[in-house]
């Protein structure tokens, strides 16, 4: 069964007061429904943890965004650290939606995502005593300007009641842009514009435009990029560390590889940085396949049938390229190893790589079949009859890839094995 989903996430662009780009606003979707039709706290904090996956790798940097920056809203129980934000989102801004009602706890929270490095937006803020409070601590505040109906319903003048608040934001804090949102016409841009404005939201700038990608847990998305980074020998030690330290289902899957009978040593493990030095690259990198095609939890260690099968396959696919591209044995063994992951998984090798960003000479291997590796790659799939396999253009003999694949093959089987236990 394919282990990934498709996940649906709305953008919207947000623009400064020459129509420049700033960012963009992602908005929750899911089966053409939107934030509005989620019932309880627990779907509330599942489509942010949607939104957050997708920025930490679902759609990448080619679909979503251009360089700017990205504005997801928050629960309050990522805001007091009952659900975790996980590296990598230090770009992102951070909105206290008008939902999380500001107390101590709340405030607290809001100052340690600060001290990590986090921009706030106070979201659709309406005055509410209780978020007063939450102004200086935020880079960003959005005002609502309420639509034409809206505002007859309430007796009110839309652009006196922004001008008001946008007021009584000033006067808390200097250091902050305001976002006025539903900026449906020009005449909306003008004004809002004109009363000092900082930024501008809304059908008139954009309409939500709504993107569909495969997705995957954030387990298997940190062992996608833990592989790619295995692949780069020139990636250096520290990195891997952090990348295994960053996740703590890897970091307990590598110490305990590292103290099983697949690493042979009589040294206690002393740390991660001592385990990776004991389980070595090539083991690793074969261990962060198996958490992203093995059926099971990719932290708990386990692996059924299916999934031992699966990652047999994908293996032998990888120690057979490995063996083919000579010189360039781990990037060409990384490459068959996210070409398997892909296939077992069910996915095309664009949707894999749209979850996780690779060096545009391993992409370029993987999509067209060039340089070495591609070459490599292409013999294996050709050998073994894969529907991805390009045509043949006699670049490697197939009697040498077969005696690669089959040597591969006996060496996947018991690998497989020993890290499946």
């Amino acid at each position: 069964m394919p282990h990934h989903r498709k996940v649906r996430v709305g953008r919207q662009a947000i623009v400064d007061r020459d129509m420049n780009l700033v960012g963009y606003e992602l908005l929750f979707r899911a089966s053409g429904a939107d934030a509005a039709n989620l019932q309880s706290q627990a779907d509330h904090d599942a489509a942010t943890s949607q939104v957050l996956t997708a920025v930490l790798g679902d759609f990448g940097d080619r679909t979503l965004s251009t360089g700017a920056r990205f504005f997801v809203n928050l629960t309050r129980a990522f805001v007091v650290g009952e659900l975790p934000l996980a590296p990598g989102l230090e770009d992102v801004v951070l909105e206290l939606t008008e939902e999380i009602l500001v107390d101590e706890e709340v405030m607290a929270g809001a100052r340690r995502l600060r001290d990590r490095g986090f921009a706030l937006a106070v979201d659709d803020f309406e005055g509410e005593e209780h978020r007063v409070p939450t102004l200086p601590l935020a880079q960003f505040v959005k005002l609502v300007l309420p639509g034409v109906d809206e505002a007859a319903t309430l007796g009110i003048d839309r652009y006196a009641h922004v001008e008001r608040l946008l007021a009584l934001v000033r006067e808390h804090t200097d250091d902050v842009l305001v976002v006025v949102e539903k900026v449906e016409s020009l005449e909306d841009f003008h004004r809002c514009r004109a009363m000092g404005a900082d930024l501008f939201q809304g059908y008139w700038v954009q309409r939500p435009v709504v993107h569909e990608s495969a997705s995957m847990d954030p387990g298997r998305i940190s062992a996608l990029r833990l592989l790619v980074a295995l692949g780069d020998p020139e990636t250096p030690s520290a990195e891997v560390e952090r990348l295994v330290l960053a996740d703590p289902a890897l970091s307990f899957r590598v110490l305990r590889l590292a103290s099983s009978s697949a690493v042979a040593t009589s040294s206690p493990v002393s740390s991660v940085g001592h385990a990776l030095v004991l389980v070595g690259r090539r083991t690793l990198s074969s261990w962060a396949a198996m958490a992203v095609v093995g059926s099971a939890d990719p932290g708990a260690g386990g692996i059924t049938g299916q999934g031992r099968a699966a990652l047999t396959f994908v293996l032998a696919r990888a120690g057979a390229c490995a063996r083919l591209a000579n010189e360039q044995s781990q990037e060409a063994y990384t490459a068959g190893l996210l070409s398997g992951a892909a296939e077992a998984m069910g996915l095309t090798t664009d949707e894999l790589l749209s979850t996780v960003r690779v060096p545009d000479g391993m992409r370029q291997a993987l999509t067209s079949f060039e340089g070495p590796v591609g070459s490599a790659l292409a013999a294996v799939l050709s050998t073994e009859a894969s529907p991805g396999a390009p045509a043949p253009d006699g670049a490697a003999q197939p009697l040498e890839a077969g005696r690669a694949y089959a040597r591969a093959l006996s060496e996947a089987a018991g690998l497989s094995a020993q890290l499946s236990v």
